[in-house]
């Protein structure tokens, strides 16, 4: 008698495919600070400027090994030398290098260039891509130490954020690169989720949830709270199952058209525009069942990024802003995080009680 087969997959793919994951984690994640961030993109693209053709890769590996830097980053800003971009560097290296070697420009004009050795040329372009390279190295890191949230509040959205992302590495990099670019497109919201800011106890209902990226957010920071309920509604069945798979248990992700969807008494529920999410358009009907699903002191998140916010292309904040006070709710318009290149806003309605 002959056995049938197992279809299932074997534990040594299985465990192939994590282990491909994990590093690949690893290798986008490193050196994450603003210092860290900052020095890597300094640091290739003085790299990338710099005449060594064909050793820009292995020079990055290096320095990155050695000082701890981002491979992946340090590599991107390395790419500075594209050929798109080259012959203007190398241009302008020559003539930084000819100016300070020899106290002339280089010549513009192909009739008026003189004869030049090798060595001569390659020393104007050496001490060129020194001077501009290092100009532009200081330039981008500078940037990008301006451009990157720091501080202990940050920091700490920061890390909550990758832990959140990172229960999706068991559904695949790409959902997991996913669910933390959804998270990091909102600062505003992972800022205040991350603090446990919304409802602290009770059910956090998210309409339009995608693979549930944000309740992982919520669930990091309530994970020792039993009586917690996470609960998401979404029209994407891949997302959902995704999300169940990544989340487990402790969440429940709907399949259905948030919508219409029957709300259930809640203490926080988020509607949050982005273009995998189909979050519905906030309108006085729904407006209306979230008061009515919400228990005193609960709160209603609207949230937005791009300059998109989910509303009728007619409406805007103020007529989202009087639809939730008209109906009972007391309404915060948060501010903009100072360097949010994401456009995100946040409206907060909260219900008295």
């Amino acid at each position: 008698m002959v056995a049938e087969a197992d279809s299932s997959p074997s534990p040594p793919q299985t465990s192939r495919r994590r282990r491909l994951a994990d590093w690949a984690y690893r290798l986008a994640t490193e050196g994450q600070s603003p210092g860290a961030q900052a020095t890597a993109i300094g640091l290739g693209v003085f790299i990338g400027a710099t005449p060594f053709y064909g050793l820009h890769i292995i020079m990055v590996l290096l320095v990155a090994r050695l000082a701890g830097l981002s491979r992946v980053k340090m590599l991107a800003a390395s790419m500075i030398s594209n050929p798109l971009f080259a012959p203007f560097l190398v241009w302008a290296e020559l003539q930084v290098g000819n100016r300070l070697l020899r106290g002339r420009w280089f010549p513009m004009v192909p009739a008026d260039l003189e004869v030049t050795s090798l060595w001569h040329l390659s020393a104007d372009l050496l001490v060129g891509a020194l001077v501009v390279g290092g100009a532009l190295g200081m330039v981008s890191g500078l940037v990008i130490w301006w451009w990157i949230p720091r501080g202990v509040e940050a920091n700490e959205r920061r890390r909550k954020v990758e832990l959140a992302a990172e229960r999706f590495l068991d559904v695949g990099l790409l959902e997991w690169w996913r669910s933390r670019r959804e998270l990091c497109g909102n600062p505003q919201l992972a800022q205040r989720v991350s603090e446990g800011e919304f409802a602290p106890g009770g059910r956090f209902l998210d309409l339009g949830c995608g693979n549930g990226a944000l309740l992982s957010l919520a669930l990091e920071v309530e994970e020792n709270r039993a009586s917690r309920d996470f609960t998401g509604v979404t029209l994407n069945a891949e997302a959902a199952r995704n999300g169940r798979v990544a989340l487990g248990p402790k969440v429940s992700i709907e399949v259905g058209d948030p919508a219409v969807w029957p709300l259930p008494p809640a203490d926080t529920i988020v509607v949050w525009y982005s273009k995998r999410r189909n979050a519905p358009n906030v309108d006085e009907r729904l407006v209306k069942r979230m008061y009515e699903a919400l228990g005193p002191g609960g709160v209603a998140v609207v949230a937005g990024s791009g300059g998109r916010f989910p509303i009728a292309k007619s409406e805007g904040l103020d007529d989202l802003e009087n639809l939730f006070e008209a109906v009972g709710f007391v309404v915060e318009r948060a501010p903009r995080l100072p360097h949010d290149l994401h456009r995100s806003r946040l409206v907060v309605a909260r219900k008295d009680g």
